[in-house]
């Protein structure tokens, strides 16, 4: 991660044109040339307004404004107001004025002259605000504050009380005493520079009070203004008392006698936009991710074409966004596809209805809801399109709406075949996948979940402390969780040894002894949940990939065999060995060659233990049988034992819960492969049968069950 992810530059306005990074230093020359004469260092007493909606960055303007002119005129005088702070909304002119006051302090040589001015000021408001302010009292404080002794000033006696009278007399005594200011501003050898922001966050008559402020005093020499605001909601207050057909004309109009001037901020170009972007984001994400903000092809693209240009318009949309990713983030950390944590956060700024849907019904917008057949459920077995189904919650225009394409990227089940989503399948932390999803809502870990790190405690523990920590887990039927964690996550815990992790495991699961089974025991599932980890987790971590085939010979030698079959049944499918049709969907971990050996050897050598022991009964399902097939070792030598061994109610029962146990099922083809339909029937009709002396449970009940509905008419029962 970044060495300045913790300071983002979108933060605040930017105060430096030294870190600006669209390239408006030039604008910002020319925009201190039309305040300041370049020849006299003169303020040119324009008064310009800086346009540009909310959010699109006319503060750092105003901010670099101020750097160009005090880097031309250390004498210069720029006195920043923003209305907006002011907590007094009635009293925004005497605000104003005391913040002048403050502003021109710096320089102590120009507060006599500064007396006229804010005597001017004062006196033009006093009767309309009713501010009631001792003029004398104002300018003698602000003298004293200055370090200037009221006695040192010749004209605060004579002068001062002239002036006065001169405030209270008609008109044309005015005009007097404004030739008489302009004379002392004229005279300033520096200029002063008004700068006022947020103009467009106040209410409609604090916005017209200040754009009169503007108009009062912006006729004088050497001061010039720069406001900055949106347009249209200026004009909007300015017009606010006109009739509403004439609203804003008259508001423009308004608006276009107090400002001379109104320029546009420079046009921000998407690829700036996308840009600077991209630049937060890697401010924020871990450095191995880094590579995703450059590919043309991937998610994070993807992402891009989503939101640009319709959600994110101005550096402040971006702000915000990046604000909330950030703490996103490091809320889920790497549990949640960090480019979903961005695109959510987008989503949560931009279209906070639909972000609230999310929230309350998560499960409806990841592929979990058709994958588990929930749709069928809530529908009524008869569920209409994804697309009706998001119209049913969003409304019949949901596809008409801005965030159209954001809803898409992040729940590609609503995308139909759309090509441009392209959706990424295997990776398992898109919110797309209800568990991230979950993470993400939550922004933590959800009920019935693990943290990464809690995983990966459990997974480095000896086999004891394992097994006890597992069993734990499955009585809080949380078992399924690490599971995946193991499937998908495996890199990220920090295994310390692979081989033991999963000699421990699959120890822990497999079938303890070769007592036939009497009912479905919990274990049988559990062995049912992971009997797909192991190769599911190699495809997915190439550390683990290299030392797979170290892992199946250890599972091999502790003669976990019904785990081994699992493995190696998935090398016979893809590398279609034995004459098996290779598959592309089995993934190849172990070298051709080897797993060929393998193979052979480890089939020979169950053929031996099936033929000398009840070593069929150590396995909760028939699998590794499949594999000796696969390489022509079972045979009808191996079918005679097999039947000898179930030649009993116990062993038979047994027999029919490890082949059609649970919802397993096989069909008949099968079946003569594995014990011929003849011997299977006549041993049937002899255990199969329920009768006064046998009264099985319900697990060799419904067994028996599912094998007349497959097989009854063979049985001629």
């Amino acid at each position: 991660m970044s060495d300045t992810q913790n300071s983002s530059s979108l933060d605040r306005p930017l105060t430096s044109i030294g870190d600006d990074k669209l390239y408006r230093e030039n604008f910002v020359k020319q925009l201190c040339n039309a305040l300041i004469v370049t020849d006299n260092n003169k303020a040119t007493g324009a008064v310009i307004g800086l346009m540009g909606e909310w959010g699109s960055g006319k503060s750092s303007i105003l901010n670099f404004v101020e750097q160009e002119i005090l880097n031309r005129s250390k004498e210069a005088i720029v006195f920043r107001f923003d209305p907006w702070l002011i907590s007094e909304r009635d009293q925004l002119v005497e605000s104003f004025l005391q913040d002048f006051k403050l502003a021109v302090q710096k320089n102590k040589g120009i507060l006599g002259r500064i007396f006229f001015i804010t005597g001017y000021l004062l006196t033009r408001y006093q009767k309309k605000l009713s501010i009631g302010l001792d003029i004398l009292g104002i300018v003698a404080g602000w003298l004293v504050s200055a370090g200037i002794l009221v006695s040192n000033i010749p004209f605060i006696g004579s002068v001062a009380k002239h002036l006065i009278e001169l405030f209270k007399s008609e008109d044309k005594t005015l005009h007097q005493l404004k030739s008489q200011i302009d004379k002392g501003l004229v005279a300033l050898d520096f200029p002063i520079v008004v700068l006022i922001d947020e103009v467009d966050r106040l209410d409609n008559t604090e916005i017209v009070e200040i754009m009169r402020l503007v108009k009062s005093v912006a006729d004088f020499p050497n001061v010039s203004y720069l406001i900055a605001y949106d347009a249209d909601r200026v004009v909007e207050a300015l017009g606010a008392q006109s009739p509403s057909g004439d609203a804003e004309r008259k508001g423009r109009a308004y608006l276009e006698k107090i400002v001379q001037h109104q320029i546009l901020l420079p046009a921000l170009f998407e690829d700036e936009l996308k840009q600077m972007l991209r630049d937060e984001v890697s401010n924020v994400i871990a450095d191995e991710y880094l590579q995703d903000l450059t590919k043309t092809d991937g998610n994070y693209a993807r992402l891009e074409r989503a939101i640009f240009p319709y959600l994110i318009q101005t550096p402040r949309d971006l702000k915000r966004c990046i604000g909330i990713f950030r703490t996103q983030y490091l809320m889920v950390g790497s549990e949640v596809y960090w480019v979903d944590v961005l695109g959510y956060s987008i989503l949560l700024t931009k279209a906070p209805q639909v972000a609230n849907h999310v929230r309350r019904d998560p499960i409806f917008f990841s592929d979990d809801f058709e994958h588990l057949g929930i749709a069928y459920h809530r529908y009524d077995n008869n569920p209409p399109s994804n697309s009706k189904q998001l119209a049913g919650l969003l409304g019949d225009d949901w596809d008409k709406q801005l965030e159209r394409n954001l809803i898409l990227c992040l729940f590609p089940r609503f995308a139909a075949s759309e090509s441009w989503v392209n959706v990424d399948s295997e990776n398992q932390t898109k919110i797309r996948n209800s568990r991230p999803l979950a993470f993400l809502m939550r922004q933590g870990i959800p009920p019935g979940y693990y943290s990464i790190e809690q995983a990966s405690v459990v997974f480095n523990l000896n086999k004891s402390r394992m097994a006890s920590a597992l069993k734990a887990s499955m009585n809080d039927d949380k078992l399924s969780d690490f599971e995946y964690l193991l499937s998908y996550h495996y890199d990220k815990l920090a295994i310390r040894d692979d081989v033991a992790l999963w000699v421990n495991l699959v120890s822990w699961i497999s079938k303890p002894d070769s007592v036939p089974l009497g009912e479905i025991d919990p274990m049988f599932h559990v062995f049912r949940l992971f009997d797909a980890t192991l190769i599911t987790a190699a495809k997915n971590s190439k550390t683990l990939k290299q030392n797979y085939h170290k892992i199946v010979n250890s599972l091999a030698d502790r003669g976990l065999d019904q785990y081994v079959a699992h493995l190696l049944r998935n090398e016979v499918f893809a590398h279609g060995l034995f004459e098996v049709k290779a598959r592309s969907d089995y993934p190849k971990l172990i070298e051709e060659a080897e797993a060929r050996n393998l193979c052979i050897l480890i089939s020979k050598e169950w053929k031996n233990r099936h033929m000398t022991s009840d070593w069929f009964f150590t396995n909760w399902k028939e699998t590794p049988i499949w594999l000796m097939n696969d390489m022509g070792v079972w045979d009808e030598e191996c079918r005679k034992r097999l039947a000898e061994l179930i030649d009993d109610r116990r062993t038979f029962d047994s027999f029919i819960l490890m082949v059609w146990g649970a919802d397993y099922i096989i069909n008949r083809e099968v079946l003569e492969t594995m014990l011929g339909n003849k011997v299977f029937a006549d041993l049937f009709r002899k255990y199969g049968r329920i009768d006064g002396n046998s009264q099985p449970n319900k697990d060799v009940s419904n067994a028996r069950s599912k094998i007349l509905r497959t097989f009854g008419d063979i049985f001629n029962l």
